[in-house]
């Protein structure tokens, strides 16, 4: 599948009107990853990153020293 068909399928799916905000920063420790994902009305966007220090570190000084402020941080 391209890139413009999924991107097509997507966009034609309906969509909740009253969607709640979700500002998330997961730690992923099986896959030793950090995934944001910022899924707020009319916007999504996720991104991962593999930092090669500590997790929970590169986590936290996302959420305190960026843009990422209002996000929630959890473990799975």
């Amino acid at each position: 599948m391209t890139k413009e068909e999924l991107k097509k399928m997507w966009f034609g799916l309906p969509h909740e009107t009253n969607k709640e905000e979700i500002k998330l920063i997961v730690i992923s420790t099986e896959y030793k990853m950090i995934k944001v994902i910022t899924d707020v009305k009319g916007y999504y966007h996720s991104s991962s990153h593999f930092p090669k220090n500590n997790l929970v570190d590169f986590a936290f000084n996302l959420k305190n020293n960026m843009k990422f402020n209002d996000y929630n941080v959890v473990c799975i």
